[in-house]
């Protein structure tokens, strides 16, 4: 399972022991410096992403507010995200544009860390979690207006507020988890609910388990009308689940494990009525599943590395009409794998990526976008409190399969974000002399560069929260130790 907040520190360096790959281009070409305003011809024809720099459209808060940016969310036609300070937070909305960018509402509240968060857009209505006077932290709904913002149910009434999460839509119904504090307060019971958007609609579907620490639901997936997700019991550990938001139709849906811990289901990622996610079994290690909801349907994909051996699987994402994913190749390589999904049967590998930091260090795929013919992901490589995050590009060949950037992500609570524009991508990324900053990509080492130093000299101005709307792609960056909202390119 992919972490949500990575801390990232700077004196990490793996690449320069990183031996050349078989047949990737793992050595960028340093990227052409940012210093001339005159477009190319291949800027002109579209096909390299413009030296253009970023608008700044709203300052947001100063240190002193000790503000807290959440989440950026499309909904109606805009942007939506929340700002919270302590005793007050704030839902605003823009349309990436100065003039468009506009408190909806602004809230009381009696904490600071991040009290109004998790978007979950259903339908045409936009839930999250907040609090409000005489309210602890709730279930809250919104058209998108002030008036229309309204408190779902206190679930738990009074102030004490209700443990809520995670939250997925399924159709017009959102599901979510909560947990109940039992008496003596060691122990909690997780339950699975769902919601309408009303009060009489929001119910309780089934408990699922009291532990200290193990029993909450996780995962929650949409497979077509019914909801996936794992939960823990004493019998059978972590596995699959499924709801179709009655109590009896939310049940176990196979046992891949069998005894207290389980088989640990993550990465789920739904392709067409297939839901593919990776689990582990003393049998084959960590591999590759697929499930349809059923028990006859549940299997093994494949066993990548035969026996117990893990191959640590870590989906990538679906790419036209394969799923990617990366494995580990003994003793120090990495794979990155395709599946043909008509078929399901097994995947072939499409390229080896140099792992020199095997087997010591934990390695995954973070992040993933699509654009046009090439596939983006990350890759981040994690050993104790080390981090590193590797940008890499693929159409789905060996030859297309390159790495763009091998960047020491730095900072606090912090980790990599990317947005496309067009054909492009825009992501943060470190350099020494400029700090962690605003860069773009069109696919090749070369095209790849720094577009924005907001913060300028070797300050970081951490863009986070990077995504599309319209022909724009929006960020919030520190510049002077103020938070703003930016948009780029600038008009």
């Amino acid at each position: 399972m992919k972490p949500t907040r990575i801390a990232w520190l700077v004196a990490f360096c793996l690449s320069a022991c990183a031996p050349a790959s078989d047949g990737v281009d793992e050595t960028p070409t340093p990227p052409d410096a940012p210093d001339s305003t005159e477009p190319t011809a291949l800027e002109l024809q579209g096909e390299r992403i413009p030296r253009r720099l970023a608008e700044e459209l709203v300052r947001l808060g100063p240190p002193e507010t000790f503000a807290t940016i959440e989440e950026m969310v499309r909904f109606r036609g805009a942007l939506y995200f929340f700002i919270n300070t302590y005793g007050t937070a704030s839902l605003w909305r823009t349309d990436g544009t100065q003039p468009g960018t506009v408190v909806v509402r602004e809230f009381e509240t009696t904490s600071f860390d991040g009290v109004f968060h998790s978007f979950t857009l259903v339908g045409d209505r936009l839930f999250f979690l907040g609090e409000g006077p005489g309210v602890g932290k709730e279930l809250w709904v919104s058209d998108g207006t002030s008036e229309g913002t309204l408190l779902v149910k206190d679930i738990t009434e009074g102030p004490e507020g209700s443990r809520l999460f995670p939250f997925k839509a399924v159709g017009n119904t959102l599901f979510f988890g909560r947990l109940r504090p039992q008496p003596g307060g060691e122990l909690n019971t997780a339950e699975l609910w769902r919601s309408d958007g009303t009060r009489a609609g929001t119910v309780l579907v089934k408990e699922l388990a009291t532990d200290f620490s193990r029993a909450f639901a996780d995962q929650l997936t949409a497979l077509g009308d019914l909801l996936l997700f794992t939960s823990w019991d004493e019998t059978h550990g972590r596995e699959v689940w499924r709801s179709d938001g009655t109590p009896e139709g939310t049940v176990l849906v196979k046992d891949l494990e069998p005894g207290f811990g389980g088989s640990l289901p993550g990465d789920f990622t739904v392709a067409g009525d297939v839901a593919y996610f990776t689990a582990e079994d003393s049998a084959h290690g960590q591999e590759l599943w697929r499930t349809d909801g059923t028990t006859a349907g549940t299997r093994l994909v494949e066993d990548i590395l035969p026996g117990p051996t893990s191959a640590e699987a870590s989906i990538i994402g679906v790419f036209g009409d394969r799923l990617y994913l990366l494995t580990r190749k003994l003793p120090d390589a990495l794979e990155l794998r395709s599946l043909q999904l008509r078929t399901g049967r097994s995947t072939k590998r499409v390229a080896t990526l140099p792992a020199p930091y095997l087997p010591d260090f934990e390695v995954y795929a973070y992040d993933s976008v699509v654009t046009g013919s090439k596939l983006y992901f990350t890759v981040v490589v994690v050993y104790a409190s080390l981090r590193n995050a590797q940008l890499w590009v693929t159409d789905g060949t060996r030859e297309g399969t390159q790495l763009l950037r091998d960047q020491r992500m730095a900072g606090f609570d912090y980790y990599p974000s990317m947005a496309v524009w067009r054909k492009h991508v825009l992501f943060n990324a470190l350099e020494p002399d400029t700090g962690l900053e605003l860069w773009g990509t069109s696919g090749t080492p070369r095209s790849t560069r720094l577009l924005h130093d907001v913060n300028p000299g070797a300050d970081y101005s951490y863009p986070r929260e990077l995504t599309s709307l319209e022909d724009r792609v929006l960020f919030f960056a520190d510049n002077g130790g103020i938070t703003s909202l930016w948009a780029w390119p600038a008009p």
